[in-house]
C-alpha cells in the first residue's frame, strides 16, 4: 500500500495555509487529527492530514448547495 510520509507543523502549515496557533487549537476542539509524538517533536500522518482536507473540501462543497 502506500507508505504514510511524516509531516511536521511546518509541512502542515504550508499544506493547509494555517497558522501554529490555529492548528493547536484545532486539535484542542478535536477538529484536526491529533500529533503523534516522534522524540519529543509533533508528527502528523500524511494520510490522517489527506483525509481531513477531504472533509474539509466535502463540507465547503456542501455550503454551496
Amino acid at each position: 500500500g502506500m507508505v504514510m510520509k511524516l509531516l511536521d507543523v511546518k509541512a502542515i502549515k504550508e499544506l493547509t495555509t494555517l497558522s501554529s496557533s490555529t492548528i493547536y487549537r484545532l486539535i484542542d476542539e478535536d477538529a484536526f487529527p491529533k500529533p503523534i509524538k516522534l522524540k519529543g517533536r509533533n508528527v502528523w500522518g500524511s494520510e490522517q492530514v489527506d483525509e481531513w482536507m477531504n472533509q474539509l473540501t466535502k463540507e465547503s462543497k456542501d455550503d454551496t448547495v
